[in-house]
């Protein structure tokens, strides 16, 4: 890790620690041994000393876990106050989120060691600590939208005995605008600058934007004091000009996802965003990498007592889970780009705010009865709100009551419900070349060899390691084997 609190508990890099010094965990505040690098890079690690419980129930705490990990911001932001914002009957409501006490620290609650937090700003501000106990879980307070939020411990001695740092100026725009993302079933304000993006989010600054990139879909904004609020939906794929206006706009870094998770089992869930709720412990997880795929990747899984485990996936395209007991789950392809996700292991779904009716494709009712359909033209009567993404790359609401008829879509979303997947006329067409270029390779002996152009040989394994093809993996060995040298049909099959 390249991170750490100082002795007064100041966040220093490890390029500007120095050797001798006391430094700390800034998650479990364990004690940590700083290593100038003369080899490696400078790097904080767990001393011994830590015990083998507290140093596995640490966030920060991996033989893998250093500088290339995008989730050390997060986790390190999940140690400080954030705002959360809500949408209730078309208002937004904000609330001050504040990190729960640590499960190293809990025994001190014997000593009653207990005080309260006050904010300047918000005269009648309370909150006790008892709030922030984990079997409690009421962290989070109402307040409204401020530049400023001044917080003051009661008893300053306490809150560094309890390992909390909670006071303090809290300046959530002092870098620019501030993007809302789904974490945990909940839109959380990210603090750190370099983000990836999918599905809602929301924009919250001081000045307007300008100008709204034309591959943003905007579903609202409104001016709220001092404040706009956005409403945003991302597209699944995004351009180099969209990085641009990320950048100049709202000042963060958008990052391309390499690989993502998707669940295939079982068929009954409920999905908010990166956050799944299932009913059923054993799951199975599809996944898909955007480019070459590494020889071996690790699948990271932080249970709800805070212990970690690595999954070693090496050609497995589905992956079967085991979630044993209930409780949050966090799941994340360790060293990769891609979304954490949080699987919310559960006795019972609960389905609020909506009235379950049906979902009529093609005059069949499809509702949990289906995770994908291959179909190129699908009629649509739904007595749910929903969205579609079709073929085109853009989301479309369709309101219950309504039919409509849509060609190739490629998704379809019940928002907090169900997701289904539909196999466009794209796909079902390159599944037929990859067929036909199979047969070719099979009697290779029969046509003329030509040197293929690289862009014609990197398309085709592109096209064969995104099929499904029964075959693939044999396919892809004919094509290594033969190299640049293409039976003459292939080539014009790829163009």
């Amino acid at each position: 890790m390249d991170i750490a609190y100082s002795a007064d508990y100041q966040i220093i890099s490890a390029q500007n620690a120095v050797k001798g010094r006391r430094y700390f965990c800034p998650v479990c505040n364990s004690t940590l041994h700083f290593y100038p690098g003369k080899t490696n890079a400078p790097h904080f690690r767990h001393s011994h000393s830590v015990p083998v419980e507290i140093r596995n129930s640490c966030e920060l705490y991996s033989q893998n876990f250093g500088a290339a990990s995008i989730y050390e911001d997060e986790f390190l932001a999940r140690q400080n106050v954030r705002l959360v914002v809500g949408k209730i009957d078309d208002e937004y409501i904000f609330k001050l989120k504040f990190p729960l006490i640590k499960q190293a620290y809990l025994q001190m609650q014997m000593n009653n060691l207990y005080f309260s937090y006050q904010c300047k700003q918000i005269h009648d501000f309370n909150l006790n600590t008892v709030q922030l106990l984990p079997t409690r879980k009421m962290n989070e307070v109402v307040v409204p939208l401020l530049e400023l939020y001044s917080i003051v411990a009661t008893n300053e001695n306490f809150e560094i005995r309890l390992g909390l740092k909670n006071s303090g100026h809290y300046n959530p725009f002092k870098d620019g605008p501030l993007i809302f993302k789904e974490i945990q079933g909940e839109y959380i304000s990210i603090p750190y600058r370099k983000i990836i993006l999918s599905g809602r989010f929301f924009v919250v600054s001081k000045r307007p934007i300008v100008s709204i990139h034309r591959d943003l879909e905007l579903v609202n904004n409104i001016k709220v004091n001092l404040f706009y609020i956005y409403e945003f939906i991302m597209p699944t794929s995004f351009t180099d000009e969209l990085q641009r206006w990320f950048t100049v706009n709202l000042y963060y870094s958008l990052l391309s996802a390499t690989c993502h998770l998707d669940i295939v089992s079982p068929v009954n869930f409920k999905k908010l965003g990166t956050t799944i709720e299932i009913m059923n412990g054993k799951s199975t997880w599809q996944l898909t990498n955007i480019g070459e795929r590494p020889f071996e990747q690790r699948l990271i899984i932080i249970d709800p007592s805070n212990h970690r485990q690595m999954l070693r996936i090496s050609s497995e395209k589905f992956i079967h889970i085991n979630f044993k007991e209930y409780g949050d789950y966090v799941m994340y392809l360790d060293q990769e780009m891609s979304e954490l996700i949080t699987i919310r292991y559960i006795q019972d779904i609960k389905y609020r705010n909506y009235s379950l009716g049906n979902l009529y494709i093609n005059n069949e009712n499809i509702l949990f009865n289906y995770r994908k359909l291959g179909l190129e033209k699908v009629n649509i009567k739904s007595e749910i709100d929903l969205l579609v993404h079709s073929d085109s790359e853009l989301f479309y609401k369709i309101d219950k009551g309504t039919l409509t008829n849509l060609h190739s879509p490629i998704r379809i979303d019940l928002p907090r419900i169900w997701s289904l997947t539909l196999k466009n006329c794209e796909s079902i067409k390159n599944e037929n070349i990859i067929e036909q270029v199979f047969q070719v390779y099979e009697k290779q002996y029969l046509y003329p060899k030509v040197v293929a152009d690289f862009k014609v040989l990197n398309k085709l394994i592109k096209l064969t390691f995104e099929s499904d093809f029964k075959y693939k993996e044999k396919l892809l060995f004919l094509i290594r084997q033969m190299g640049v040298q293409l039976p003459k049909p292939i080539v014009e099959l790829i163009k």
